[in-house]
This record gives structure tokens, sequence and C-alpha cells, in this order.
């Protein structure tokens, strides 16, 4: 029967896809001595602790060497047992995502049966690997007071720099840029193992931050499991156990609780007051426990947060451009302000969003060696009045925004499995996406000043039926296996292999009638004709990559990670169509200067540029003393870039385009007939009212057929040492 089991495993990881880049899990290893620092087989292991069902137990090989794989995030009691000795019990064993615990108990001689216990001293040196970062457990996560996003905790993390400071929530519901050891871009984020990561840089985990049992941050020194050289992110959700736990938190933050340090002085300088709090509030409460002890447990937590900010933003209701039904169009500036600066008496509607999350766990333990968990989370993201903020909120008034509704979804089934005491298999399938749609708050003619003041009135970019959209999917279905054997050493070697599909969907509804008023500090300038609504505008990429990597403790002090992945890059635009008869009618019209070619198309896949690269990856950690409280730790690796979906998008025929006409001020023109008569009237002063401008890019764009992927070289040097319980100091040069 257990062969037949191996079988039915072996299977599904040569069709099972994907190596897991960020882990969930941890590991508990190391070797058992006798006081005379012989190593001892044959010595009985048990771990128990609330986050695994049951107990775990394995036998000391040969030399003396034991490795708990697949360990869940949590703190564990380790008990080592062999007649003849004193039996050992140690509490306190924290296991971390991605980090490898090492406890190398030395055994007594009893003559009698005898039991010693260690209570509280877990190691926080990882005597195998190189990774530079930092695990925020429950512990820290959880009462350090931030902003309570993952942005935030980068912002603690050695060697990473966020671009916009969070001030008491202000930077809630948007993303924030950031830097890992000066490496912008090139990052990635997981959920519960779940890549959300956005092209190659952005991260979409507006996160269920009370559900996080943990957050692992690696910014340098990752080993071949490890995609790019930016940081990687793993949040991990929490699970049930055998009791029944909940937890609840509401925090609130209103406008007195913000300071004013804007003085005259700075004002006469010329500068802008910054956006003021109106309020803030959160509310996170979770539950979890079991369905059935030792078998099956549930977990589920709900988190609301709500920001609103007084920006610059001008009064709803207040003054709005527009334009007349026929003759001259007269000046903005008479009608709106198109001063640099707005007062701050003039601040008007409250720019806010909305976050909302749900997430669930259940986690089904099949038997003593296999576990099967799904994780699902699900949030929504809303900001009625999107472009309200920041810098430019004071050329914007509530009309001119754009409503901001999207939806975000997380979902992974993980099979976790102990082959035997010395091989693992993890399998998962994952799943991540999102559907946001942006609709305008008004159907007035979009008008806009291109001079310094950049003044915005009427309705946002948005068709009457058709809404803008903005859709991504990723699937990818993850394999590992790992095993532990003895030659020259001892060696723990994954391999792993990794099927990522993903693409992105874009439509264009378009500005009222498709077109875009400009003036010129209050002049009549120009206008902009575009060929919306464009739908299902798509770039997609599937990437192929394969690991291999082992770490090889050659001595008692010494140990070396050895490994090598290699990615291929299929980057494409899918088969799409266009379709003219959506309400444009300069799609469909009589030619106007290139106009007409706006209209009906259709393409087949467009294959854009297949990337492959091999690269090495190495790490050396040596104890310098031998009593893993002191480690010397260095890393060499070669890091390909992810060229993403992105890429595809730059050589996409269906997208957005435009024809760009001079104008006089003549109206109206929001018809193919009305633009004819516009260049081919006499204007009121001289000339014609409409003149071609830019006439519209029709040809295919392209890539550069020569183009290479990008690489990282990058090196490693640094120093643990653990000062006291509890305590590391670590210094490192990248």
């Amino acid at each position: 029967m257990k062969s037949r089991i191996f079988m039915v495993l072996a299977a599904l990881l040569c069709f099972a896809v994907s190596a897991i880049s960020q882990t969930n899990l941890g590991t508990i290893t190391g070797r058992v001595e006798d006081s005379s620092a012989a190593r001892i087989p044959g010595v009985t292991i048990t771990v128990t602790g609330p986050a695994i069902a049951g107990q775990r137990d394995l036998i000391t090989d040969e030399g003396g060497n034991y490795r708990f794989s697949n360990m869940p995030v949590g703190t564990y009691t380790v008990k080592f047992e062999l007649p003849g000795f004193k039996t050992l019990i140690r509490e306190g064993i924290i296991v971390q995502a991605g980090v490898s615990t090492t406890v190398n108990p030395q055994l007594e001689v009893a003559t009698v049966a005898e039991t010693v216990t260690v209570t509280g001293e877990s190691p926080v040196v990882d005597l195998e690997q190189a990774k530079i970062g930092v695990n925020f457990g429950s512990a820290v996560k959880d009462n350090v007071v931030n902003a309570r996003n993952y942005w935030a905790l980068l912002a603690q993390a050695p060697g990473l720099k966020t671009t916009t400071p969070d001030v008491g929530g202000s930077t809630m519901g948007s993303q924030v840029g950031y830097r890992s050891y000066g490496v912008s871009g090139q990052n990635q984020v997981y959920l519960d193992g779940v890549n959300l990561t956005e092209g190659n840089n952005g991260g979409s985990l507006y996160g269920d931050y009370g559900s996080w049992e943990e957050v692992n941050v690696s910014s340098a020194g990752n080993s071949a499991e490890t995609r790019t050289a930016g940081s990687a992110v793993n949040a991990v959700v929490r699970t049930g156990s055998n009791q029944f736990r909940g937890t609840g938190l509401f925090a609130y933050e209103g406008s007195n609780f913000q300071a004013n340090n804007f003085t005259e002085n700075l004002k006469k300088t010329g500068l802008g007051a910054g956006d003021k709090f109106e309020k803030y509030h959160d509310t996170n409460v979770d539950f979890g426990g079991p369905i059935k002890k030792d078998k099956f447990w549930f977990y589920s937590s709900f988190r609301r947060e709500y920001s609103g900010l007084s920006t610059g933003m001008r009064q709803s209701g207040g003054k709005a451009y527009v334009l007349p039904a026929s003759g001259i169009a007269p000046d903005l500036c008479a009608q709106l302000p198109c001063a640099n600066t707005v007062d701050g008496a003039a601040q008007g509607a409250i720019f806010y969003s909305r976050l909302t999350n749900l997430t669930s766990k259940l986690t089904y333990q099949i038997n003593s060696s296999n576990t099967l968990s799904a994780t699902g989370n699900i949030r929504k993201k809303f900001q009625p009045l999107r472009g309200g903020s920041g810098a430019n909120a004071k050329n914007v008034n509530p009309e001119s925004s754009q409503q901001q509704q999207s939806w975000f979804h997380t979902f992974t089934v993980q099979w976790t499995s102990t082959i035997n005491t010395r091989s693992t298999l993890n399998v998962s399938l994952n799943n991540f996406g999102y559907h946001w749609v942006n609709l305008r708050n008004s159907t007035t003619p979009r008008i806009t000043d291109r001079a310094a003041t950049s003044t915005l009135t009427g309705g946002y970019t948005q068709g009457a039926h058709i809404r803008d959209l903005n859709a991504n999917r990723r699937w990818h279905e993850d394999a590992v296996f790992s095993t532990f054997f003895n030659a020259a050493g001892s060696h723990n070697l994954k391999v792993g292999y990794e099927y990522l599909w993903e693409d992105y969907r874009g439509s264009t509804g378009g500005y009222p009638d498709h077109i875009l008023y400009s003036f010129n500090n209050g002049k009549p300038d120009r206008i902009t004709v575009y060929n919306t609504p464009v739908q299902w505008q798509q770039n997609g990429m599937i990437d192929n990559s394969l690991f291999l990597q082992d770490k090889w403790d050659v001595t008692r002090k010494l140990t070396l990670n050895l490994g090598f992945r290699f990615d291929r890059y299929d980057v494409f635009n899918p088969a799409q169509v266009r379709e003219s008869a959506l309400g444009n009618p300069f799609n469909s019209a009589p030619d106007i200067s290139g106009l007409a070619s706006f209209g009906n198309k259709q393409w087949d896949r467009q294959p854009i540029k297949v990337f492959s690269m091999g690269v090495p990856r190495f790490s050396m950690i040596y104890d310098v003393f031998g009593n893993g409280k002191t480690a010397i730790k260095a890393s060499y690796g070669l890091f390909s870039f992810n060229p993403s979906y992105d890429l595809a998008g730059s050589a996409l025929e269906n997208g957005t385009k435009n024809a760009i006409f001079n104008w006089n001020g003549m109206l109206p023109i929001n018809t193919p007939a009305a633009l004819r008569a516009c260049l081919a009237a006499p204007g009121p002063n001289s000339g014609r009212a409409c003149s071609l401008n830019t006439p519209p890019t029709l040809t295919r764009p392209t890539v550069d057929p020569n183009l290479r992927l990008g690489y990282t070289h990058e090196y490693t040097v640094g120093i643990d040492q653990e000062l006291f319980k509890d305590f590391n100091l670590r210094a490192n040069f990248v």
C-alpha cells in the first residue's frame, strides 16, 4: 500500500507545477550528541504544539542527525528520548516561515530514569541559510503601533526603504513604493504562498492584517527557490487549533489627533498644506477552532477599514466649466481658479477609502503523514473620489474624479505529505486575480488646462455603457520534493518545478463623446479624439521554471547552500477583437485624417518574446564556536528579471489611440460631422477652426528582437550574533 501511495505522490510531482517560491512552513533540525560531543543515533524525537494535530516523531540517523520539515509557524515542545540517557525536553522552540531552527542537544548519561526540561531557549541564529530579512511574528506584528499593513512592516525591515511614509493611516488603500538595498522593482508578494505580485513590482496585499500569523520579509541572499533579486514578502494566515479562540480589535483616530505645523513662514515659501485627517477607523475580528479535534480545524477573520482625508480638492457643486451648445468656448480661467494653489478654506469633499477583507482557512489532517489545507481571501476596495488626493488634488473637483470599485481574490489548496522519515512533498494549486472597475462621476464634457495649473472638470474617462476595467488573473500550481540523506556530511535536497500563467485584461470606456477639450492658461488650445471604447485589450505571460537546492552540512560548523534555477518566460498577446459598433461615432465614420482606422479589427495570438536563463546561487554559513550563537555568512546569486505581461502591453496594437487637433474654440465638435465642419469652416478670427496636429499611430508597435533578459549579480557577507535570550544582532553588507 505504501509503495502505491509513493507512486501516486511521485506522479503528482511530475505533473504538478511550480516550486513554492515563498514557503509558509519552517524546519526544526539538528544533531544529537552526548557530553563528549559524540553523535548519538537512534534517539526518539517527538514534537508537539498547538499548530499541529497530534504529534510528530522520528529517530536520529546513524550520524545523530534529524530534520522535521513542513512545520507550520508556531511554538513547539521537542522531546529527546533514549534508554540510558536522561530524557530532554526543550520547550518554547519557535518556528518561523522559511527559517531553519537548529536545536543541537547534548544528552547526559542517566543511572535512573530522569527528565530534564529546558524552557524558553529558542535559537535565534539560522545556521542553514544566509538570506537577509526579518520575520514579524505575532508578538511583534500585533503589538507595535503602525498602520497595520505590509508596507508598514517593510518600513521596519532592515535594508528596505519605503518611498511614502504613512502618517496615522494616510496611505491606507494605496500602494507604497519601496526599495530593497537600493533595488526597486522586481519584488515578490505572497499570501499563504499565493503570488499576489502585480506585474513585477506592485503587490495586491491590502491585507486582513489580523489574520496573519507571521509576515516573512526577505530582502537579500535568497536561495534558488526565489525568482528575482528584489524583496520577497510572504504573509502566513493563521490556522485553527484544538481550542476555540478569537480576538477583536477596534481602532479610531479623529482629526484632533493630527497637529498642524504649517506656519505663516512656510506659506510664504509657496508650499501648500498637506492632506488633513477627517477620520480613520479599523475593525478586525477573528475566530477559529476545531470541527473535529486532531482532525479538522477552521479559522475565519473579518476586517473593515475607513480613512477619510480633507484634501485640496475643490468643492463639489462649486465652479464647474460647461461647454456652450454652440459658439466660441469662453475663457476657462473666467470659470475656474487657475492659480497654482488653493486656499485651505476652499477644501471640499472628503477623499475617503474603504477596505473590506474576509479570510477563511480550513485544515484537515488526512492521517499522521498527510495534511490538506485551503485558504481563501476576498477583499473590496471602494474609493469614490479617486484622483482627489495628493499634490494634484487642487486641480480636481468630485465631478472630475473617478469612482473605484475593485474586488481582489486569493485562493489556494495545499497538500503537505511526509513520505517517510527523510522525504516530504508539497503540492498546491493557487489562484489570484482582481476585477477593478472605475466609474465616472459626471457625464459632462471632459476639460483640462495644459498649463501648470492642470485644472480639470467634467467626466472622467468612462463610457456610458462600457466601464473602465482592469482585470488580472494568475494561476500557479506548485510542487516541491525534499529529501534528507548522508554523503560526506548531511544533505537536504529540494527539487521544484514551476508553471505560472497570467494575463491582464483592460477596457477603456472613454471620455464623454470620446473627446478631451484642452485649454492653455484658460484659452482654447486643442481637442483630442479617442478610439474608445476599447474592450479587453490583453497581454499575457507563461513562466516555466525549475530549481535545485542542496543544503549541505559539510562539517559540524560549516553549511553550504548550492542552488541552480532555470526560468523560461513566454511573453505574448492573446487573440483578441475590437468591435467598432460600441458607441464611438468616430470609429465607423467616413475617414477623418485616419480616424476611420480606429474601427473593427481582429488579431491572432501575437508572440512577443521568449526569454530563458539559468542562474546559480551559493551561500556559506560558518558556526564560529560550534554553539549556534555566532555565525559568519556569505552568499552570491545571479537573479534574472521577471519581464511580466507588461512587456507584451508595449507591443499591443489593440490599445487606446488618439488624434490631436489644434482648436480655436469653435463649438460644437462632438460628432464626425461637426469635426469635419470644424476642419472646413473658417474660424471667427482667421483660418480654420480646427487643424490636424498629431495623426493617430496605426502601425503595430514592436519589441526589439535583440532585447535580452535583464539580470542582477548579488553578493552578501555578514555576521549573526546571539546577544542573549531572544535577541540577535546582525551586520550585513550587500
